[in-house]
């Protein structure tokens, strides 16, 4: 079997579908903590992570069917399908997201999460249109055509997880303990390792395209930093048992 079949590397094949299963893991770790304790926050904060890890299983399986497929990108790519099916998962991630943040900073007179949907609702159906057109959504310019609701849902994205990291910062900053502090501090950690995931695909975008050859070294940069930053946001609010112990004994 030969390392790369369709354009599509072994290696990136099996990267992202293991960051794949561990958002996914970590997702429903944080749903069931939900059940138990009903917390709202909780809820959609696993939302928001359920929705990332079926945005990436999409784009990862997507690789996996283009990986064995019997014909061509040229004839049928399935990845330019998925890929843009991630993106409208991506974006209701982002609209859970909006809603934990208004959450847990006790801001509900605040219209941030309404906004929030409104605009990334706007990223949904620009790339549903597209999806719905087989001959954009299974074409090898699939990318290129959702390029400016792409641009749109990466400043959502941003201004999304700025808001995270800006006012995390700020309530470890007021926290009187340990525990308080550290969870903030990792939140705003999850949301800068967050926004880094859209730079290295940028930069891999760029430097691909300049070497001609994509999948590279940020590629796989970009799949850690999700990685990590959905573990950074686990340990920060979710705070499994084990975790909140070593912090308490420190």
């Amino acid at each position: 079997m030969s390392d790369i079949r369709n354009n599509i590397p072994f290696t990136a094949l099996v990267y992202e579908n293991a960051v794949a299963i561990w958002i996914s893991a970590l997702a429903i770790l944080a749903y069931m903590k939900y059940r138990k304790k009903r917390n709202p926050s909780t809820k959609f904060l696993s939302y928001s992570l359920i929705m990332l890890a079926l945005s990436i299983l999409t784009t990862g399986i997507g690789k996996i069917i283009m990986f064995y497929a019997p014909f061509t990108p040229q004839e049928m790519n399935i990845t330019g399908f998925t890929i843009l099916l991630g993106y409208v998962f991506s974006a209701a991630s982002n609209i859970f997201a909006a809603k934990f943040i208004q959450i847990i900073f006790k801001d509900e007179k605040s219209n941030f999460a309404f906004f929030a949907s409104i605009v990334n609702g706007m990223t949904m159906g620009f790339i549903i249109s597209k999806l719905i057109d087989p001959e954009v959504a299974f074409s090898t310019t699939a990318y290129n055509k959702i390029l400016p609701g792409l641009v749109w849902h990466i400043a959502i994205t941003a201004v999304t997880y700025s808001t995270l990291i800006l006012t995390s910062r700020r309530e470890a900053k007021l926290g009187d303990t340990k525990l308080f502090k550290t969870g903030f501090i990792l939140i705003s950690y999850y949301g800068v390792s967050y926004l880094m995931v859209f730079v290295f695909f940028v930069a891999d975008l760029i430097y691909g395209t300049a070497r001609g050859q994509g999948y590279t070294i940020f590629y796989y940069l970009g799949w850690t930093s999700a990685a990590i930053s959905v573990g950074l946001g686990y340990l920060g609010y979710i705070m499994p048992e084990w975790f909140r112990r070593r912090l308490e004994q420190e």
